[in-house]
């Protein structure tokens, strides 16, 4: 072994959930049971940006909220879905306006194999 192995009870390593009018940017995620970024409970105006997402074991980014989203980023390595981003209100059509741009996404579907794409919309 080249490095010392990692071990994390953590579902998530990184929760933002209900936060409003938070970037991260510059940040490198690995190794959680679950979702390397999570965000979601309604957040507004979240960016992450210019980070490295990888080694989780289910997604690797789960944005759900208003004005928000990821870009520039990496994310590889995930047992499920890479990106997951929803927003708004399908019952009152209130635009979500959220966004996933620059990014590059590789293997994910590692655990689940069905139905898990780069980008979940």
């Amino acid at each position: 072994w080249t490095e010392d192995p990692v071990l994390s009870v953590a579902p998530f390593a990184v929760d933002m959930s209900g936060v409003k009018h938070v970037s991260l940017s510059g940040l490198e995620v690995r190794h959680s049971r679950a979702t390397g970024i999570l965000a979601n409970d309604g957040v507004q105006n979240v960016t992450i940006q210019n980070c490295i997402v990888a080694n989780h074991g289910a997604n690797g980014v789960l944005i759900e909220g208003v004005s928000s989203g990821i870009k520039d980023s990496i994310v590889f390595d995930v047992g499920c879905v890479g990106m997951h981003v929803h927003g708004g209100d399908m019952h009152t059509l209130t635009p979500g306006h959220m966004f996933a741009d620059g990014n590059v996404v590789s293997l994910m579907a590692r655990y689940r194999q069905t139905y898990q794409p780069a980008l979940h919309r």
